[in-house]
């Protein structure tokens, strides 16, 4: 018994250390005026120039009418710009703009504080662990989710 209360507990913990990194990504990137989604989905884009709003979507894990109200957001905000693709005119292909460009570092280095921040007290030994072992359950995932 306690062993499937382990497993369970494992899913619902995973959960809410994601929330809970968002949340403290959320709390210092306010005062930039950006989402850790907003982040996020500049940094996909600045890694995939001309990515479409739906790969972009795919890429997040969101829906994509969820894509299209960061996406929106940040044009709005001047942040990236969206141009149709020269083959499907129904694709839009997402581009970051200089003024997002020039926030990057700066962002960075938030994400940096916030990092270190996250896992003070936590080795770097145990940050290997942790990561090879997150990286083998997301592929697990992964598999699962595709049978």
């Amino acid at each position: 018994m306690e062993r499937i209360e382990a497993r369970n507990q494992l899913g619902y913990l995973t959960h809410d250390v994601a929330r809970a990194i968002t949340n403290a990504y959320d709390a210092q990137l306010r005062g930039v005026g950006l989402t850790r989604a907003q982040w996020r989905a500049i940094a996909y884009i600045i890694r995939t120039p001309g990515i479409s709003q739906a790969q972009l979507a795919e890429e997040m894990f969101v829906g994509r009418m969820t894509i299209t109200a960061i996406v929106s957001k940040l044009e709005k905000r001047g942040f990236i710009e969206r141009k149709p693709n020269s083959t499907d005119m129904r694709v839009k292909e997402v581009y970051c703009t200089k003024k997002c460009l020039d926030l990057v570092p700066q962002m960075q280095g938030i994400a940096d504080v916030v990092m270190a921040e996250i896992l003070r007290g936590v080795s770097a030994s145990e940050q290997k662990t942790l990561m090879k072992v997150l990286s083998k359950i997301y592929l697990n995932a992964q598999r699962v989710s595709m049978s």
